[in-house]
């Protein structure tokens, strides 16, 4: 959840992808998606190996994880999650941004052809929230099933 929010509150956007899909899938919507930086789970860290030299725009791999666990990866730039944030002076200035603005992305399955990318802005993301936290309000009853989009 820090990373979720830390993408978006420096006016980047999230990416999820979903580790079920093949390899080759997961390569192709990232190039797709021009990813530029992941955060990985120490399970998927053999996944992307197989797959980091198929991805052009790749610069940084943040493993989430600290040194002492961090394993020994052929990923180029990776980093141990608690390191990187070590790096960090505390003085960042938070983006101003409107809330029509991009915060994440989400992809398709794919069913018709190549999945496509969606995005979701600050403020649908805020109204996901909202609906989830608050039964019985903008028409969503407590007896309802919802899936927000946020975690």
């Amino acid at each position: 959840i820090e990373a979720w929010y830390g993408i978006m509150g420096i006016g980047a956007i999230y990416h999820t992808l979903n580790p079920r899909l093949f390899p080759e899938q997961i390569a192709w919507i990232m190039n797709n998606a021009e990813d530029r930086a992941i955060f990985v789970d120490l399970t998927f860290v053999p996944l992307l190996e197989k797959i980091a030299g198929a991805v052009k725009s790749l610069n940084k791999v943040i493993v989430l994880t600290d040194s002492a666990h961090m394993p020994d990866t052929a990923l180029p730039n990776a980093v141990a999650y608690e390191d990187w944030l070590a790096e960090a002076d505390g003085a960042f200035a938070w983006k101003t941004f409107d809330e029509n603005t991009a915060a994440g992305m989400c992809y398709t399955s794919g069913t018709t052809g190549d999945p496509k990318g969606v995005l979701y802005s600050h403020r649908s993301n805020v109204l996901h929230a909202m609906i989830a936290a608050m039964p019985d309000a903008m028409g969503i009853s407590a007896r309802d099933v919802i899936l927000p989009v946020v975690p």
